[in-house]
């Protein structure tokens, strides 16, 4: 085998044998030499419900795209390639490539020391020509729950050069690499060329809280940084939703009635309040409007996305109401939301009602109802002029709260 070697010209290549592990060679044929480095923003968001788990096992052999991870080229040098070995991107300017020793050529099988942790493929970080490294490997936003923790596993391929060095960070804010904390000490830690190592790190600091982690390969003029098998863990934060449930009309409590949400259920009390606890965390509900929705070909239609995320449907119901449904509610990741339900009472044919409910703030909220002519006059019903149900405008104000929650209530009775 050969000892290092750098290029003097870019056709001629020295050499000194030496026994160990393919060495590093650097060429300028066709390479640009440094590559400044340009931040681009991710804001690609995981709800982790257990673990986010990598193996690399899923990407292209050679790609430098990692989507939806991150990587930050911000030595933006360019890399020693392997002797008398060929890949896609050898040499080039980058931070991380999924590496496959197999699909190497010649291969690289019988290599032990290349191997990956599992499967064929690990994230490798190859040695800048102009070190030292500066190079990450960034997740996905990630939305931790509780107990949230972090493993993964590192190698050197060789200490022929001295061993790989490394860092871990956390950022709280986007994945700009100037944005990162480092979790891992004061220094740089080592990876081992004997074996991988399996490295962990707490994240509870982080409880709760949407997070980018990276890992910062800052290696000296050594050879490749192996990483594989990165696993965030974290216990999904549960939630509580409670409230009261109301009469639309009069703004009694509902006894008995039941409200479900992710499969979990209460009864209300005596005082219509009821408790849901144990409330995983919710899931994106796609959804949108189009206008217009008919015309003439060609038709230039204005699609408005109206999808939300980590939200929960919300039902509730009792024998002579109306069923209640609500898709749009968001529980805050191990917290509480209180929900005021108010259930109409069955309407008649030709009947149509709108209830109104809020929060604790504000206090007061007003519905308006305008009319078209009735026999020749047009109404407003509101506060100040609450309508009449047996005669025009037929349709009231059946109910008007100022004191938070409500229900504030309108039904036109003869449509």
């Amino acid at each position: 085998m050969f000892k290092k070697i750098l290029l003097i010209v870019a056709v001629v290549v020295f050499t000194q044998s030496v026994m160990g592990q393919a060495t590093r060679f650097f060429t300028k044929a066709g390479l640009s030499t440094h590559v400044p480095y340009e931040w681009t923003a991710n804001d690609t968001r995981f709800q982790l419900r257990e673990s986010l788990e990598e193996d690399f096992e899923g990407y292209d052999d050679f790609t430098l795209d990692f989507t939806p991870w991150t990587t930050a080229d911000v030595d933006g040098s360019a890399t020693y390639g392997i002797l008398d070995h060929d890949f896609p991107n050898s040499g080039a300017a980058m931070a991380y490539i999924v590496f496959n020793p197999s699909q190497v050529t010649p291969s690289m099988a019988s290599d032990e020391s290349i191997q990956p942790h599992s499967g064929n493929k690990f994230a490798a970080c190859f040695a800048s020509v102009d070190p030292p490294n500066n190079d990450w490997i960034i997740t996905p936003l990630i939305a931790l729950g509780s107990n949230s923790s972090l493993s993964f596993w590192v190698k050197s391929y060789t200490e022929q050069y001295g061993l790989e060095r490394y860092k871990v960070g956390v950022s709280t804010t986007d994945n700009n690499p100037s944005s990162f904390t480092i979790i891992s000490g004061s220094g740089y830690l080592e990876a081992p060329s004997a074996a991988w190592q399996e490295k962990q790190f707490d994240l509870s600091d982080y409880d709760g809280m949407d997070v980018y982690i990276g890992i910062q390969c800052v290696s000296n003029d050594a050879f490749i940084f192996m990483l594989d098998d990165l696993t965030v863990n974290s216990e999904a934060s549960e939630g509580t939703l409670y409230g009261k449930v109301t009469d639309a009309l009069t703004g009694d409590p509902i006894p008995n009635a039941l409200v479900s949400v992710a499969g979990l259920s209460d009864y209300s009390d005596t005082n219509g309040d009821y408790s849901i606890t144990g409330i995983p965390a919710g899931t994106l509900n796609a959804n949108f409007t189009a206008t217009p929705t008919s015309g003439t070909a060609p038709l230039d239609v204005q699609f408005t996305d109206l999808s939300s995320e980590g939200t929960h449907t919300v039902t509730a119901s009792h024998e002579g109401y109306v069923d209640y449904s609500n898709s749009q509610v968001v529980i805050p990741d191990g917290g509480a939301l209180e929900l005021a339900i108010s259930l109409s009472p069955t309407l008649a044919e030709g009947q149509m009602r709108f209830v109104l409910t809020w929060g604790e703030l504000p206090y007061d909220l007003d519905s308006h109802l305008k009319t078209p002519e009735i026999e020749g006059t047009s109404y407003h019903i509101y506060y100040s002029s609450q309508g009449s149900a047996s005669s025009p405008p037929y349709a009231e104000l059946d109910i008007d709260d100022t004191d938070s929650y409500g229900p504030e209530t309108t039904t036109i009775y003869d449509l």
